[in-house]
């Protein structure tokens, strides 16, 4: 893309001549609106518009908390996300994130180091699941120009008293003119084929605190979760659903997805993400390094949206992605699907998918498409959402953005597998087949148990990749999109991705 980048700057330079002043003045208007449509209600925005003052004089007149309080209970949190950089308004958007079985939670105290006063945020209920409420703390925030700013936060009552869990936390925030420093992550679990992970790798431990290790020295100011934050495969292996997998073909497509089924599922997502988010060092970083995600199988289960249409259309398979949907956007986004929009999400048309577009500060554009939730075997995303992404990404462009970085769950490109894909169709044993895929493709247990119950029809189904020759043309035309708005906009288009 920097080739065609080098083009589209040349081109650019050619054909808008003297209208290329009155075009960027038109984009940072546009830009302007959609960030003012995009911002909360008014409830408790933390940005204090007093005149920057030094440390030692802030020290000197912030209040003295003496009483503190014991745990409000705080079953999973604080977990920070970073929502989006208002450029224009240097303005920097977040949000706080608790599960309490408690309603009379605390409100969140931030502390600006270059500010005279504290702020408050008071908490907005989101859901309540089993007596778990789950509620998110906005913020905002004004950023400075040339240095980041260490921001602590902490907890208390109403009437001033701290709330003790610790006392305080932090997170930076970067420059507005600075380079935003960020982390890139994925596949945040082990597949269920894996062997006593925590004795024999201390779990994930030494991988995040290497990155935490790195942040000691230079702050990330976000961290992007590029899919399988969490390995919720054995969604399956709860006794309801290996009911429902040892039934016979007809019987399990047509099978309801009822009341008990919905209650043992939603559990097992509820139970999983808040022992997931607690343990070790990852739960340290969710609390000081804000996240930005999109999703991935692995969220839902093993292979979800490349099934066969009976199996992924049957109410079963629904059920558990809805369940499914509703956590991740409760934990992994501070939404819920009506509220969507707070949170700077983008609906696809069809209803289902959860898009994300932020700007790291002024000159970088992170692009985070939902390719799993409208994803079926023969198509990733569909064709509007297709048209909405390149709608979208051209409008929140700023006239200062050079970069633009978009996030995936899968590779855009990765070696051919046409070789591989012959290769499957020549072998007729099931079992060979699918210790290949297992192999080749980090396949799980729970992917294992469901071909033993489905059949050998779906192997080749589940290789969703894009890089499979079904993806092909789709991948294209996303390609040529992206190149279209790199040579028009005079940007560098860069791809990331996990899962491999």
């Amino acid at each position: 893309m920097d080739f065609l980048s080098d083009i589209g700057h040349r081109i650019s330079d050619f054909v808008n001549g003297e209208d290329h002043d009155e075009h960027e003045r038109t984009q940072t208007q546009q830009h302007q609106r959609r960030a003012e449509e995009q911002q909360d209600d008014g409830r408790d925005p933390l940005v204090d518009d007093d005149e920057e003052v030094e440390d030692a004089a802030i020290e000197a007149a912030r209040q003295e908390y003496e009483s503190i309080l014991p745990s409000p209970q705080f079953k999973v949190g604080p977990i920070l996300r970073f929502q989006n950089i208002i450029v224009e308004q240097r303005r920097w958007v977040g949000s706080v994130l608790i599960v309490s079985d408690r309603e009379d939670v605390p409100r969140l105290v931030i502390r600006d180091p270059t500010k005279s006063q504290i702020g408050y945020s008071r908490p907005r209920h989101l859901e309540t699941w089993e007596g778990n409420h789950f509620y998110r703390y906005d913020i905002q925030l004004t950023l400075l120009a040339h240095r980041e700013k260490n921001i602590e936060y902490w907890f208390e009552t109403e009437d001033g008293r701290r709330v003790h869990q610790p006392q305080k936390w932090n997170f930076f925030i970067p420059a507005l003119d600075e380079p935003f420093n960020w982390a890139f992550y994925s596949c945040n679990g082990f597949t269920s084929d894996v062997e006593d992970p925590e004795t024999n790798f201390k779990g994930a431990n030494p991988l995040w605190d290497d990155l935490l290790a790195s942040h000691d020295g230079k702050p990330f100011h976000a961290m992007i979760g590029g899919g399988d934050q969490i390995y919720n495969d054995d969604v399956l292996a709860i006794p309801e659903m290996l009911e429902w997998l040892g039934m016979d073909e007809e019987t399990r497509i047509a099978t309801e997805f009822t009341n008990e089924k919905k209650y043992a599922v939603e559990k097992y997502y509820f139970d999983h993400y808040a022992q997931h988010f607690i343990t070790g060092t990852y739960s340290k970083a969710l609390s000081l390094i804000p996240s930005v995600n999109t999703w991935d199988d692995h969220d839902i289960l093993d292979g979800y949206g490349s099934y066969p249409d009976n199996y992924q259309l049957s109410n079963v398979m629904q059920g558990i992605g809805a369940a499914a949907t509703k956590f991740y956007l409760l934990f992994q986004q501070h939404s819920t699907p009506n509220h969507a929009s707070k949170a700077a999400l983008i609906t696809s048309a069809s209803g289902k998918g959860y898009n994300n577009i932020t700007h790291f500060g002024k000159r970088t554009l992170v692009v985070l498409p939902d390719t799993r939730s409208e994803r079926s075997k023969a198509t990733v995303l569909s064709n509007e959402t297709y048209e909405m992404l390149d709608r979208e990404i051209r409008a929140q462009m700023l006239p200062t953005t050079r970069h633009v970085v978009v996030v995936l769950g899968t590779p855009l490109v990765y070696p051919a597998l046409t070789l591989f894909e012959d290769t499957l169709e020549q072998m007729g044993d099931s079992l060979s087949r699918g210790s290949l895929i297992g192999k080749v493709f980090g396949k799980s247990k729970a992917f294992m148990n469901v071909l033993g119950h489905f059949g050998p029809e779906l192997l080749d189904d589940l290789v969703d990749a894009w890089a499979c020759a079904v993806h092909t043309d789709e991948k294209k035309r996303f390609v040529e999109i992206l190149q279209a708005i790199a040579v028009s906009r005079n940007v560098r288009v860069t791809f990331i991705a996990g899962d491999v």
